[in-house]
């Protein structure tokens, strides 16, 4: 792959990492793939997530902006934002 779609992968790869230290606990989230497309003339990075204890498919999108590795967190942290409130209650 390109440096870019390696980078794009690595920073939502980080995202899960960095969301299961803070909550301590493992989320179960596996990255299917990051990718970056343009629709309706605009950029975008779309997130395809896999919750495996529920076997739950979750997907974020983000308008890229001027950071693509910041748009790939911020899609991670879309595609996971109800399920994460919900197990940081759990937590807490």
């Amino acid at each position: 792959e390109r440096g870019d779609a390696i980078e794009i992968r690595t920073a939502a790869a980080a995202t899960i990492h960095a969301l299961e230290k803070a909550v301590n606990a493992p989320l179960g989230i596996r990255l299917i793939g990051v990718k970056q497309v343009r629709a309706f003339d605009a950029e975008l990075i779309v997130v395809s997530l896999n919750r495996e204890e529920q076997r739950q498919k979750l997907v974020g999108i983000v308008v890229i902006g001027e950071d693509p590795r910041r748009a790939a967190a911020l899609a991670v942290l879309n595609a996971l934002n109800r399920s994460l409130g919900n197990q940081l209650l759990r937590n807490f």
